[in-house]
């Protein structure tokens, strides 16, 4: 990812939202004033658009708000 270094993968899966598949990706990464975070990425496409959601977070509060971003994603929709 751009403007990051020293980055490690956490997890990765497939799984569908709203009947799109999606691939979640989770890692940790240093930023370059050299703190901790950890991002999330879900990708999705359909049809012609790439639907590209990120949560970034310090790396000790990341599931402090990844109730939200999961809530958002639930509600994701496209026609």
């Amino acid at each position: 990812m751009m403007g990051l270094k020293k980055q490690s993968s956490i997890e990765t899966r497939e799984y569908s939202i709203s009947g799109i598949s999606a691939l979640e990706s989770t890692v940790d990464a240093e930023t370059i004033d050299h703190k901790t975070v950890r991002i999330r990425t879900v990708v999705m496409r359909k049809d012609r658009c790439t639907y590209d959601v990120m949560y970034v977070s310090p790396r000790e509060n990341f599931h402090r708000e990844l109730n939200v971003f999961n809530d958002f994603l639930k509600g994701f929709h496209v026609e």
